[in-house]
């Protein structure tokens, strides 16, 4: 929110012809330079939930003119990362995954987010994420304008788009292994517990066979906000029925250079000091997850899978009654 303010301040500047307020909204405390240094990590991901990329990047297709305008460069590193890497951790659905409090953004439309930048820069890592995904039609006047005064075609479109590989984001504490055909996906959250509340931290998404199996979403389920934010509406462990509590994890291992491929993490921070491990191994058809749990006191241990779709077959069954009286757990039924 206060980078749109920042922006409104902008732009509320030059319509006045009042350098000063142009100053404030880019450089002061609560400005666009110092929220992008505090928020923008060095992986090229924002500090917030997943769904916060695609809502920033939008607004920095407007502000980065803006600022240059006013003599300010703001494309840095970072910056240019946040354009050219979010679209690795798509699956091939072409979707970034639902970590977070809110979906992330579909690929087709990351073209559109990198077409002014590209043409600001002429970076060719922005360009190539141009070329890879393709310029949304421009709606927007201002977006027309801007092109009314460029003198050259974008870059060419790749067909068919180079693959994507394996690829860690650290300071987020995102990873996400492909198979070889890029056919079968895996995205699993390990970082730091988000902002926006939904303990979903070693929890993970699986695309395979051309459909999504299984997802990391929490949303729709409760109107209160209770299950849908809580570690059992995710692909992650619980301890003794428990919600997660607010920690972070961080990643153990990981090798993607051979035909499998493999990654490992932990956390201590999660449920009350018990060591929390997840090993995944990643095949060409198929995906091999080991979790590994140790405290020096008894605990229950479980996770609830949530798959997509029906089942088609199997024994008959009956509606269950909860499996607590109240809590998280009262919502399965």
């Amino acid at each position: 929110q206060q980078m749109f303010i920042s922006k409104a301040e902008i732009c509320s500047g030059y319509a006045l012809e009042y350098p000063p307020l142009v100053y404030y909204g880019i450089h002061e405390r609560r400005g666009l330079l110092p929220n992008l240094k505090m928020n923008l990590l060095a992986d090229g991901t924002w500090t917030e939930s997943m769904n916060y990329n695609n809502l920033v990047i939008g607004m920095l297709v407007d502000a980065l003119p803006l600022m240059k305008r006013a003599g300010v460069d703001g494309y840095t590193p970072e910056v240019r990362r946040f354009f050219s890497d979010p679209p690795k951790m798509a699956s091939p659905l072409g979707f970034q995954p639902n970590f977070g409090d809110g979906p992330g953004v579909a690929l087709k439309a990351w073209g559109g987010h990198a077409l002014l930048p590209w043409m600001d820069t002429k970076d060719a890592t922005i360009g190539a994420v141009l070329a890879r995904y393709g310029g949304q039609p421009l709606v927007r006047w201002r977006q027309m304008f801007y092109l009314l005064a460029y003198d050259g075609p974008p870059p060419a479109r790749k067909e068919p788009p180079e693959k994507l590989g394996c690829v860690d984001f650290p300071d987020a504490g995102y990873l996400f292994l492909r198979n070889a055909v890029e056919d079968l996906w895996l995205g699993m959250a390990y970082g730091r517990h988000q902002g926006h509340g939904h303990y979903d931290r070693l929890g993970f998404e699986l695309v395979g066979q051309g459909a999504l199996q299984s997802v990391d979403n929490g949303g729709g389920y409760d109107k209160d906000h209770i299950f849908d934010v809580s570690a059992l509406a995710h692909n992650t462990i619980l301890v003794d029925m428990r919600n997660h509590r607010p920690g972070s994890g961080r990643k153990l291992f990981w090798e993607t250079s051979g035909p499998v491929k493999l990654a490992s993490v932990g956390s201590r921070e999660l449920a009350g000091g018990v060591w929390m491990e997840r090993n995944i191994a990643l095949f060409d058809g198929a995906v091999l997850l080991v979790d590994g749990l140790q405290s020096n006191e008894e605990h229950t241990y479980d996770w609830a899978y949530h798959n997509i779709g029906s089942i088609a077959s199997g024994p008959k069954m009956a509606p269950a009654q909860p499996l607590a009286s109240d809590g998280i757990y009262g919502y399965l039924k």
